[in-house]
């Protein structure tokens, strides 16, 4: 065992045989390492730095390393997940041919880290047989493991426990005679020791080896917790849960990485930057600047409170020497300020509060410019800027410049009193404050938001919300529950972080949600989503009101004790702190959605009693009286020590309101009203060979085809390892249609009350048509097997529901090879004969008859059936049209009676045009479209489309996006003409065109601004506009999607300088060369100059949205809305 001291081979003689330390580490050149994080000035800010990447992810464990480099300072290695121990032998590096791991050249290992899985993750059985109370449990998860332990001393390397989210320990193993009786007790896997056996029966307690540790070196809390206390050496008095102390200047102050700019560590602390939002607060710190170099750290932040911790007092953070200098790490000094503000509950109702969410409070910023002009006579050539992080996600930056005059009281107004008293009586408003500051000095944006939503300097103009862009909207639905559906739709795949949105009611009853967004916190705000400017300016949905929330959440791990199931009820439930919001609502009630991380989707509503109980309470008793079941802050107590379990509380709920499972999971069941609820419920058996509905069905968007239900319902059939069906219903005051949502049909033969509750259609709604999914069929069938169809019984099926005394109601086949087809059966037999007195005799149309049927089936069993003859029957029976084709299905259109699979496209069949669902803007329109074309497809294909309005222009549909030739200049005839078109509903008629990733721009042409294919040519955005208006088409807009994700929108004017310039030729050849005329940025700006240019969608060339303005050139490439959106974690 060469390499380890005689201590160490004393000791490994009474244990099994282990791996030999390694000799001093090599650093080499070879690649193949982990990733290196940037470089800190201490190995604890190093190990911050990889706690905070951590973060949340608790379901496994993660290791590293951290290095001194040779200019002293210190990297980690990027966290790795362990399937082992983190912190064992030879895990992460490569290793030599002696099994020595290789580290970077130039880096010698410091430290290792690891974190801890957590404590949801352990098993309560277990902690209740050790006879362990929670503080226990809690401590052991958090504590190093024995294993651990084991490893530190034996191998004497300090380490590293990041050991729940908001806990970081380190351990450095003492001298021998310390540590070597804990290495004793601690034993090896192979031969445990007394505290391993210990911990196993329940003789010793976690806080007991804690102290015992502590014993052996030095255990120390870096980062301050509820459990570990206040940072600092662990002391043999310790105790778990100990009552907090008061902030103590910390012996080694925590910063940042170091940055080659103050911006940078700005924008880091920024990051960094979330706090609690439970109570408001004001936290600041600190960057400081190397005095030679151009290297910037940011200091830890400090909350303020009593008289040491002033806002921006450097005593918080750092000594003073006996020369009365402040103790700022070696070669570094004072560069800047950083302000943040959190816990401003609600959206501001007076202008101090809205600055203390979106700016800075007059008086915090008084203490700012104070300390400018008393820093002026040590240093006249160095005035500090202030950066201030605001709750709303932005990133501000002011520098006051030497003679402002802000805050003195000698000049009329500017005064601390002064703008104190202006802004309560309403005399300075916030925005004024804004420009007053911005024209005392230099006031810009480094990261912005919606309220300061440009980048660069901010001048005296300034208003919030300059360039507010309107939120993108989903399609119409028929109630609240099919929008968060909708919603929930676009979050499957996005579980990164919280996202959320507002569900809004329309005049006509309809419903749409706006398009998920990242919020703070779940229980956010309207004015997250719609500021109150939204109104003003003409961005807030008209016609509309808030009628519900949603949110999601990301699936993690729970820092307290609960079994497997009540963890996923607790991470499936809305929080309290959001049901508290939902009790409190004084005006109107409103739905609240979660998007579980399970999958599932539930809503509730507090019942009226419940919240006027709230109220009551609240405003005549006191809070602390409401009864538990309403505090939320009780309840999650409760919750976290084991006294109430998540399942309880969900079943208390549901006795105060209506709680719904709108999606169900496996964890809350199928859907309906949660009333007396178990997790992980059975199945309910079936008394009718079918589940019957037991809540309404999921609906499609609203389409004004009846054809638009059955494709959409097409698209959702799923995974098909069933048969499916649904119907299709169409609204009888208007050409409105919906289709429910697939369902297996069991053995139901498709009767209504296995999609319908009680077989009851929606009010004003009637059956319009049916449809039916094919489940999966094998991938090789010969052309005659049924299989490319439907079973000759289940099409008799289909047919009995569709047969109503006014004649058959269409049917819709979705195969299980993509193909969907329609048919409208004749009412009568189409052969005809005569009765006995010569008359033609009506007889019931025989297609699919029960006769029929099974006759088909025996036909099918003894392998002589034909579906090709069937098919040539059903041609007969009825109109039998392919609207969506297939390798089998492969002509669209009506089928002929001589129809065989695989038969070429008709030369004349063209393609069907469809419109796509009903839209409350035409820009959402505009989006779906370039969201359905799916991106260019590396063939050169290009698309076309178009929107609908109604007579009132509060309903726009697409036309879904049609695909043309690249060399075409001509917009599409089918759609734009002036006749009436009977594929198009009452009421509505053209209004804007669509080309996508088609500009028209020559090759040939200069183009100095690389526009390339970002923006259409003159030629076609004139034949787009005027020429379909020379046709007597009423075109208001005309959308660009571009090949790189950016969709635009312009509205012309139609003047005469407009024209001119759309006629403008880009380019022609003179003498054998290209003559440019009009250069594709110079289109641009002329054009952008006459009518409305916008960036609806950024993307490649677009990177801001908004107006293009004159500065397109530069605003182009500035990103919209960069800010850091901190979630709150309100578990």
């Amino acid at each position: 065992m060469d390499g380890i001291s005689d201590r160490e081979k004393g000791v490994a003689k009474s244990m099994v045989e282990l791996p030999a330390l390694s000799p001093p580490l090599v650093p080499t050149t070879d690649a193949g390492w982990p990733v290196l994080s940037p470089a800190f000035l201490s190995a604890d800010d190093a190990a911050c730095y990889v706690h905070e990447r951590i973060g949340n992810k608790r379901d496994c464990e993660y290791g590293g390393y951290i290095f001194q480099r040779v200019d002293q300072r210190f990297v980690a290695s990027e966290p790795m997940e362990s399937l082992s121990s983190p912190l064992a032998f030879g895990l992460f590096y490569p290793t030599d041919g002696k099994g020595h791991p290789i580290v970077p050249k130039g880096h010698v290992v410091h430290a290792r880290y690891a974190s801890h899985k957590a404590l949801s993750m352990s098993d309560p059985a277990k902690v209740e047989a050790l006879n362990w109370s929670r503080q226990e449990a809690d401590v052991s998860a958090q504590m190093f493991r024995e294993e651990e332990m084991w490893e530190m001393i034996f191998r004497e390397f300090p380490a590293y426990l990041s050991a729940a989210e908001h806990s970081l320990i380190m351990f450095k193993p003492g001298p021998v005679k310390l540590h070597e009786p804990l290495l004793r007790r601690l034993g090896t896997k192979n031969k445990p020791g007394q505290i391993a056996l210990g911990l196993e029966n329940g003789t010793i307690r976690p806080s007991d080896v804690v102290k015992e540790l502590a014993a052996a070196g030095d255990l120390r809390v870096v980062i301050s917790s509820d459990l570990w206390g206040a940072a600092g050496s662990v002391s043999a008095h310790w105790a778990p849960f100990s009552a907090k102390k008061q902030r103590e200047v910390p012996r080694e102050v925590a910063f940042g990485a170091i940055f080659p700019s103050a911006d940078e560590a700005g924008e880091d602390m920024h990051s960094r930057a979330s706090g609690r939002y439970d109570t408001e607060h004001t936290s600041f710190g600190f960057i400081l600047k190397h005095k030679d170099k151009e290297q910037y750290i940011a200091t830890e932040l400090v909350p303020v409170s009593g008289v040491r911790d002033k806002l921006f007092s450097l005593t918080s953070l750092f000594g003073i020497s006996r020369r009365g200098v402040y103790l700022f790490p070696q070669d570094f000094e004072l560069d800047a300020y950083f302000y943040s503000k959190r816990g401003v509950e609600g959206f501001p109702a007076s202008p101090k509060n809205w600055l203390k969410q979106y700016f800075i409070d007059p008086v915090d910023l008084f203490v700012v410019v104070y300390d400018a002009k008393r820093r002026r006579v040590i240093r006249p050539d160095k005035i500090l800027p202030v950066y201030i992080s605001t709750l709303e996600g932005a990133l501000l930056k002011y520098l006051p410049r030497a003679s402002t005059k802000l805050f003195d009281d000698d000049t009329p107004n500017m005064g601390t009193d002064a703008i104190r008293n202006n802004l309560a009586s309403g005399a300075l408003t916030p925005t004024g404050f804004v420009r007053v500051v911005a024209n005392s000095g230099q006031l810009s944006v480094l990261r912005s938001s919606l309220c300061w939503d440009r980048t660069g300097a901010v001048d005296t103009l300034w208003f919030r919300y300059m360039n507010l862009q309107r939120r993108p909207l989903s399609p119409l639905f028929l109630t609240p529950d099919d929008a968060a559906r909708h919603a929930r739709a676009q979050l499957l795949t996005q579980r990164d972080k919280a996202y959320g949105g507002l569900i809004l009611r329309r005049r006509d009853g309809f419903y749409l949600a706006t398009e998920p967004v990242p919020v703070p916190r779940e229980d956010f705000a309207f004015g997250w989503i719609f500021p109150d400017e939204s109104t003003t300016t003409g961005q807030f949905p008209a016609g509309c009101e808030i009628v519900a929330r949603y949110r999601s959440r990301t699936q993690k791990e729970l820092p307290f004790l609960l079994s497997r199931t009540e963890s996923q009820v607790y991470l499936n439930m809305l929080s309290t702190k959001t049901l508290r919001t939902a009790f409190g609502r004084r005006t109107s009630r409103i739905d609240e959605y979660l998007l579980g991380p399970d999958g599932s989707l539930i809503r509730y509503l507090p019942s009226i009693f419940t919240v006027g109980v709230f109220a009551m309470e609240r405003d005549l008793i006191d809070y602390h009286l409401l009864p538990d079941t309403l505090k939320g802050r009780s309840i999650k107590q409760r919750i976290h020590w084991g006294l109430l379990k998540p399942s309880e509380w969900v079943n208390q709920l549901g006795a105060m309101g209506t709680l719904q499972i709108v999606v169900g999971s496996t964890l809350w069941g199928p859907p309906r009203r949660a009333i007396t609820w178990t997790p992980n419920p059975e199945p309910a058996p079936t008394q009718t060979g079918y589940s019957k509905a037991i809540t309404e069905p999921a609906y499609s968007p609203l389409f004004t085809q009846e054809e638009g239900g059955a494709r959409y319902a097409h698209e959702q059939a799923g995974s098909r390892d069933a048969l499916k069906f649904g119907f299709i219903l169409k609204y009888s005051r208007d050409h409105i249609y919906v289709a429910s949502m697939p369902l297996e049909a069991e053995d139901s033969n498709f009767v209504y009350d296995r999609v319908f509750l009680d077989g009851s259609l929606p009010y004003r709604y009637d059956v319009q048509g049916l449809y039916v999914c094919a489940g999966k069929s094998p991938a090789s069938l010969p052309d005659e097997d049924h299989r490319h169809f439907f079973s000759p019984m289940d099409v008799r099926h289909a047919r009995v529901r569709a047969d109503t005394p006014q004649g058959f109601k269409p049917i819709y086949f979705s195969c299980a090879d993509g193909a969907l087809l329609r048919i409208k059966l004749d009412p009568f037999d189409p052969e005809s004969s005569l009765d006995d007195f010569g008359q033609i005799k009506f007889r019931p149309n025989p297609f699919a008859s029960l006769e029929q049927a099974q006759s088909d089936q025996r036909d099918i069993a003894s392998g002589v059936f034909k579906l090709s003859s069937y098919i040539q029957r059903m041609t007969r029976a009825g109109h039998l049209e392919v609207l969506i084709t297939s390798h089998y299905w492969s002509r669209q259109g009506k089928v002929s009676p001589d129809w065989t699979p695989r038969m070429a496209p008709a030369a004349d069949a063209g393609s069907l045009l469809a419109l796509g669902p009903v839209f409350h803007h035409a820009d959402d329109a505009a989006r779906y479209v370039q969201l359905r074309a799916g991106g260019p497809d590396g063939k050169g294909t290009v698309y076309e489309s178009a929107i609908l309005t109604n007579s009132g222009s509060t309903s726009f549909i697409p036309l879904e996006p049609l695909g043309v030739a690249q060399d075409t200049d001509q917009v599409l005839r089918p759609v734009f003409h002036t006749t009436p078109d009977p594929l198009f509903a009452d009421g509505y008629k053209l209004m804007a065109t669509h080309r996508l990733y088609q500009s028209g721009n020559s090759l040939n042409a200069d183009d100095p601004d690389s526009v390339h294919d970002n923006f259409i040519s003159s030629s076609l955005l004139h034949a787009n506009t005027y020429g379909l208006k020379a046709k007597g088409l009423a075109i208001s807009d005309h959308y660009y999607s571009s090949q790189h994700g950016a969709l635009l929108r312009y509205t012309p004017v139609y003047s005469t300088a407009e024209e001119a310039l759309l006629r403008t030729k880009q380019v022609s050849i003179s003498d054998g060369h290209w003559i440019t005329h009009l250069s594709a940025g110079e289109f641009i700006s002329r054009l952008s100059s006459i009518g409305q240019l916008r960036v609806l969608a950024a993307g490649g060339y677009w990177q801001q949205t908004g107006r293009v303005g004159a500065d397109w050139r530069i605003s182009r490439r500035q990103k919209s809305e960069d800010s850091t959106v901190r979630t709150r974690d309100e578990l």
